[in-house]
């Protein structure tokens, strides 16, 4: 007998039930025991089985197979136990028993490898968080859906609704959308969705102007493409049924988000009738320019004759009242002495009323020649006029004992004489309303964005603030002659030569204090 013979030979063995001494109640409690064991090992691989084809997910095929031969090797273990009862098999027992070791300890080994694995797969509160996660992105995605269906809806009724025409094509230049007041501008059935490339069709695009037809690379949906941005351009659509549209057309590339272009959309409104009106309005200002034009040669040469008559008038005046002194002045002399004070009275005051109308006379003169400055303005430097001025009017200065200080004056756009003239009523004004104190006169300028501010101020008797725009009109006094001499017309003349500058006059005052007169004209830099 060999070796194999011999570990297979049980004849000198004796069967496990004689150690239970044949009793039956122990052997049928141990044939019980270990064959309900065995059905149940025998049952669960069956189980696995059924799991693993219905949920292949849940462990790895190896894993599996080896639990289902170790569970199995289990069972067969409690049956070799029963059969060894009546049967001394022990060297197929304990090789049964080897191969579930073997298999068991695999199985050990192998699940400790995989427990990272297995610790991976989400537990049933994982499972119900995500599934939470997920039910409220569902959610989300439901309401974004729905919001995003609501804005198509509205970006629909403004592209069915819209007065614009909007058209868009692909990068061949095909027509792939066009609104319906698009299509309103082509007429009803014009064959807009054309095949043929940037909007070609049976219609022509001409220039602003609608005589020369658009070239092809100039098409609105071309240089929208192409370009990238279609700025304001109008073109004239010219129908098959002769009728021609203005449009201004403008537009700009589509592109997706890596940068590419995928098509162009241009907008067009019909501004036809405005066109029209522009046109009809550049006629019309023609003709109204022409009329003032001609209304304004009229007025210079009516101007030009009231000035000749102004000019004969006032010396026709005049020459009346310089006999009436001169002979006045004769009869004061021949008869000084010999005449009772009445009589030198009344010539006293001949001579003196004729030297104020003569006075008056050359004031009105002066104020019918003021003209508003436009075309005869230059750049004037007011420290200059202000030289002049103080220089004409040196002998009343010292007469009068005035101090007169100028701060540093600007250059202004104006006319020299005007504005000479202006300053010296405003400084001869100062010295003549001047109080019982020596006349204190300052000059000074201040930056008012385009304008100059320029203010005279005084220490003289100056007058009550109600009348600070009466004193500008004509022939207007708020004292009497006898006790300041003047014709009314000084600050009248200041009034017309600053608004014909384009600027205002204004004074503040206080009786018994002094008067500010302030006025504007524009700066030489921005003019």
């Amino acid at each position: 007998m060999g070796a194999i013979g011999r570990i297979f030979d049980q004849s000198d063995f004796m069967p496990h039930g004689m150690c239970f001494l044949w009793r039956p109640d122990i052997l049928a409690l141990h044939v019980a025991s270990d064959v309900l064991i065995a059905i149940a090992y025998f049952a669960i691989p069956a189980f696995l089985f059924v799991l693993s084809r219905r949920r292949d997910d849940l462990l790895p095929r190896w894993a599996l197979h080896l639990f289902i031969a170790f569970i199995l090797l289990c069972g067969l273990t409690h049956l070799a136990a029963v059969w060894v009862i009546w049967k001394p098999d022990y060297t197929v027992e304990g090789l049964v028993k080897l191969a579930t070791a073997v298999v068991s300890l695999t199985t050990a080994v192998l699940v400790w490898i995989a427990l990272r694995n297995i610790l991976a797969i989400p537990s049933r509160h994982d499972l119900q968080t995500l599934n939470a996660s997920l039910r409220d992105q569902i959610a989300e995605r439901e309401r974004t859906e729905q919001s995003l269906r609501k804005t198509q809806e509205f970006l629909r009724a403004v592209f069915d609704t819209v007065q614009s025409g909007i058209f868009a094509c692909d990068t061949e230049g095909v027509i792939t959308l066009t609104n319906p007041a698009a299509r309103a501008f082509f007429g009803a059935g014009e064959r807009v969705f054309t095949r043929d490339g940037w909007g070609t069709g049976e219609y022509v695009l001409y220039e602003s102007g609608g005589e020369n037809p658009v070239a092809d690379e100039l098409r609105p949906l071309y240089r929208a493409f192409h370009a990238g941005v279609l700025p304001p351009t109008d073109v004239v659509v010219g129908l098959k049924d002769g009728s021609r549209r203005s449009l201004q057309a403008r537009g700009r590339a589509m592109v997706d988000e890596s940068g590419e272009k995928f098509g162009a959309v241009v907008s067009m409104e019909d501004v036809t009738d405005i066109r029209a009106a522009e046109t009809e309005l550049r006629r019309l200002n023609a003709g109204l320019e022409e009329s003032v034009r001609a209304r304004t040669a009229e007025l210079m040469r009516s101007n030009a004759d009231l000035e000749r008559f102004a000019s004969v008038a006032s010396h026709d005046l005049q020459e009346p009242l310089r006999s009436v002194a001169g002979f006045c002045g004769l009869l004061q002399k021949k008869y000084a002495g010999k005449l009772d004070p009445e009589a030198t009275g009344f010539i006293k005051q001949v001579v003196d009323g004729a030297t104020r109308m003569q006075t008056l006379i050359e004031d009105i003169l002066a104020y019918s020649r003021l003209r508003p400055a436009v075309e005869e303005t230059v750049a004037v430097r007011l420290d200059a006029v202000l030289e002049k001025v103080l220089d004409s009017l040196s002998d009343a200065i010292e007469s009068a004992g005035a101090r007169i200080a100028a701060d540093s004056l600007p250059t202004v756009v104006g006319v020299p004489f005007q504005l000479e003239q202006l300053l010296q009523n405003l400084l001869s004004n100062a010295l003549k309303y001047r109080g019982d104190r020596p006349p204190e006169i300052s000059i000074g300028a201040e930056r008012d964005g385009a304008v100059w501010r320029i203010t005279v101020a005084d220490n003289g008797i100056g007058f009550d603030q109600r009348f600070a725009d009466r004193i500008f009109q004509l022939f207007q006094r708020l004292h009497a002659r006898d006790q300041y001499w003047g014709s009314g017309m000084g600050l009248a003349i200041c009034h017309k030569v600053v608004t014909g500058h384009g600027g205002r006059i204004w004074a503040e005052s206080t009786e018994g204090v002094g008067s500010h007169f302030r006025f504007t004209l524009p700066a030489a830099d921005v003019a």
